[in-house]
């Protein structure tokens, strides 16, 4: 009866850590990919595409824009008579992240019940809390090194 109860404790911890686990492995591969566009923008031939300035969508600050779908490294940015030139590079590694996220997040949404929706609400907002408090703490310079 004990090891029994042992095992449900076991298992009710791994449902109470897994949001936490999956999202910081999120936050992780997210950070690689930055790091990985960072180095690219440096190194390779860079993109300049035109935008209306009332089209932006700012997805960090004067760092990505999202465009048709798409996330848009930017390096540097002008404005011109409405238009907002930006140069810099797709990044299609963390789009299709991104995507897999929502795509989740839908399918989980579709299967759950309200109550059920407000507990992992509630997770996922101490989630990612700790993450955020966490990856400041720990800033690191180079991603590479883990990646």
């Amino acid at each position: 009866m004990n090891l029994y109860k042992k095992i449900i404790c076991f298992v009710m911890l791994l449902l109470l850590v897994a949001p936490l686990c999956i999202y910081t492995t999120y936050i992780i591969k997210q950070k690689i990919i930055q790091e990985q566009m960072q180095e690219a923008l440096e190194q390779n031939s860079l993109q300049t595409i035109v935008v209306n300035k009332a089209d932006v969508k700012w997805e960090k600050a004067e760092k990505e824009i999202i465009v048709h779908g798409e996330l848009f490294d930017v390096k540097s940015y002008k404005i011109e008579n409405g238009k907002m030139i930006f140069t810099g590079l797709y990044d299609k590694q963390e789009s299709e992240l991104v995507k897999q996220v929502e795509k989740l997040q839908q399918q989980k949404n579709k299967n759950k019940s309200p109550e059920e929706n407000l507990v992992l609400k509630f997770i996922s907002i101490v989630a990612i809390l700790l993450v955020e408090n966490i990856s400041t703490i720990f800033e690191v310079p180079s991603l590479n090194k883990f990646y």
